[in-house]
């Protein structure tokens, strides 16, 4: 039976590419790097921050530059995180739902920590039991560290969660946790892709997980 459900952040809970575009491009701009599109920043998300800077940059750039524009981002985004983010239609009637079903929910992101939690309590209003980003405790996913974590820290097993993404990076890391997971088809991979991943189950919308957790019940 499937007791909770943990979620990815960025383009799983949260449309939030326009304030991560903006700060990404501010800090490259500050350093006269390459600017990008919206559409293509998508591309590069999924695997942390850092990687998203190393990714931006030119490949021949120095480990200072990247350094250096990476910690300019990481003070310049988690202040400037909540401007234009918000949830998918249907997240917070789902989030609702689970909550009023006696679900445990849990947030594990890739986002730095500081900015899951503060998105956490700005726009779920703190509903979620667990909110877990990247830091220097714990791997980024597709390490599975931080499902792990989360598992442990509601007392649950493997077999009693499950794991909503929407890159391979999410779906890898519930793999790599030995967990069922779903694929949404909304966030920041199209639904082609996600298919050829071979998630355990794959949503279009949000009211769809709940037909899924109903078949756990049987």
């Amino acid at each position: 039976m499937i007791k909770a459900i943990i979620f990815d952040l960025d383009g799983t809970l949260l449309n939030s590419t326009k304030d991560i575009a903006n700060s990404l491009n501010k800090v490259l701009k500050d350093n006269n790097q390459k600017t990008y599109t919206l559409k293509e920043i998508e591309k590069f998300l999924g695997y942390g921050s850092y990687n998203l800077i190393k990714d931006t940059l030119p490949k021949n750039s120095s480990k200072e530059l990247i350094d250096k524009v990476y910690n300019e981002y990481i003070n310049y985004y988690p202040k400037n995180s909540n401007i234009y983010t918000k949830p998918y239609d249907g997240i917070n009637e789902l989030i609702n739902k689970l909550k009023e079903e006696n679900y445990k929910i849990a947030i594990a992101s890739n986002k730095m920590n500081n900015a899951v939690v503060k998105l956490n309590i700005e726009k779920f209003d703190n509903k979620f039991d667990i909110a877990v980003g990247e830091s220097e405790l714990l791997k980024v996913k597709p390490n599975p560290d931080m499902i792990l974590h989360v598992i442990n820290e509601l007392n649950l097993t493997k077999d009693e969660v499950l794991f909503i993404g929407d890159t391979e990076v999410d779906l890898n890391a519930a793999k790599n946790a030995n967990v069922k997971n779903v694929a949404v088809t909304w966030g920041f991979r199209d639904k082609e892709f996600l298919i050829n991943e071979r998630p355990t189950h794959i949503i279009d919308k949000p009211s769809e997980l709940l037909k899924i957790l109903n078949n756990y019940k049987n």
